[in-house]
């Protein structure tokens, strides 16, 4: 699971460059303020992952984080982070501490009674905060001084003193600064630093933590809150009736959660544009399945996972993308996730249009087997199990749709949809 923490946060680095520069900063001083106190390897391994994930729910929800930002939308993101992972039980942890890591040591006493969860907030809501001040066109030991000051002198109850008193404490070593701007993730921890938050995951687990991830794409857009979770359960079912073991199963429901995690990479007016995409806008399409096959590449035990959730988007004629595969060259099961993808993209409702009925979805799907551009065959799967296929679909589609609105509502926030949109506040 460790490498599935590093490929996450890396993967979160496609919106914005200087987000997984944050993160492994934030990361990098957690490690260290944590190594002050006696903590078992669990919660370190807890603190670690908070570290990585805290600004989750910024990317879901296209969110900004900005000096102006103030605590109430602060909160808000916290808090949209705690829900996205707290019902994976190996993260539940650190969920808690994603949740708090905005809220003073005064709010922490009154509000979270587990000291190890108040602990591990305090840790990352201070590393945070450090980061937040750094310039990165100026020499870190340039600024050094000034952020022991500041923090020395913060009001009482903003952060813990402990913590405070920790920070100064490992700060005096150069190497603290220089390790937060050009170490790597794994030079500052490697698999040590998450080992107490390591756990082996079956396929169930890993399927799970799949569908985490697939929340987190779908989420950027309330178009496509759902449309990973349709592809996973359609894809799983195809893959079935061609004959695939119940293993190979689970592992396309796998593939199919992660098949667009390359869309993070992507900016919301594409991903919501209503209309036909412009040629620059399609080449920056093209990117999403070589950021997948990347990212997923580097997680060690993946097995064929990679390959059928990043090339659905090759052909047979090899005018495919991103590497213009031939034939067989291309795997069954991403030409299975591939139908999957298009059956499930022509059944939901988009902007430009509804989701299509029977009869023209399949003269749809048809029509691209007969060039060349799906899988004939399982384009004629497709056909024969339409009402299985599209009963699945509309499933998926609507408990998606529902603990999407589900989130949004219990964390009191709906997401800036627009540009220049406003918090409306709590809603019913």
């Amino acid at each position: 699971m460790t490498g599935l923490v590093y490929g996450l946060s890396s993967a979160l680095g496609l919106v914005s460059q200087s987000l997984v520069n944050h993160h492994r900063e934030v990361f990098s001083f957690a490690i260290k303020i944590a190594d002050a106190f006696p903590i078992p390897e669990h919660d370190k391994g807890q603190i670690c992952v908070a570290a990585l994930l805290h600004d989750i729910g910024v990317v879901a929800f296209n969110g900004a984080i900005t000096p102006e930002t103030n605590d109430a939308e602060l909160n808000d993101h916290a808090e949209l982070g705690y829900r996205l992972l707290r019902d994976f039980h190996p993260f539940s942890p650190a969920a808690r501490m994603i949740r708090h890591h905005h809220k003073s040591a005064l709010q922490l006493e009154e509000e979270e009674p587990d000291e190890p969860i108040r602990l591990g907030a305090g840790i990352v809501h201070l590393a945070d905060a450090i980061s937040q001040r750094l310039d990165p066109s100026h020499c870190l030991l340039n600024q050094c001084q000034q952020l022991c000051e500041w923090a020395a002198t913060i009001p009482a109850g903003v952060f813990s003193p402990e913590v405070v008193e920790a920070f100064l404490q490992q700060s005096s070593k150069e190497y603290f600064w220089f390790d937060a701007r050009f170490a790597t993730v794994s030079q500052l921890g490697g698999a040590s630093a998450l080992s107490g938050a390591s756990v082996t995951l079956d396929l169930d687990g890993l399927r799970e933590l799949s569908a985490v991830f697939g929340r987190i794409i779908d989420y950027r857009s309330r178009h496509t809150a759902a449309h990973s979770r349709s592809v996973a359960e359609v894809a799983a079912a195809l893959a079935q009736k061609a004959g695939f073991s119940d293993c190979d199963c689970s592992r396309m429901q796998v593939a199919g959660n992660l098949h667009d995690l390359g869309k993070l990479a992507l900016p919301v007016s594409i991903l919501d544009k209503p209309g036909a995409l412009a040629p620059d806008e399609r080449n920056l399409v093209k990117s999403h399945p070589y950021h997948t096959y990347r990212i997923l590449k580097e997680i060690p035990g993946l097995g064929e996972i990679p390959a059928w959730a990043a090339l659905h988007h090759e052909v047979a004629d090899g005018t495919g993308y991103p590497f213009h595969l031939k034939g067989d060259e291309i795997p069954l099961g991403s030409r299975i996730v591939a139908v999957a993808d298009g059956f499930a993209a022509l059944s939901e409702h988009r902007p430009y249009r509804l989701g299509m009925e029977r009869q023209p979805c399949l003269e749809l799907l048809e029509t691209s087997a007969k060039a060349g551009k799906l899988d004939a065959s399982l384009v004629a799967l497709v056909a024969e199990n339409y009402d299985e296929l599209n009963e699945l679909t509309h499933s998926a589609l609507s408990k998606g749709q529902q603990e999407y609105q589900k989130i949004l509502k219990e964390a009191l926030y709906w997401p800036r949809l627009t540009a220049g949109a406003k918090r409306t506040g709590a809603q019913p």
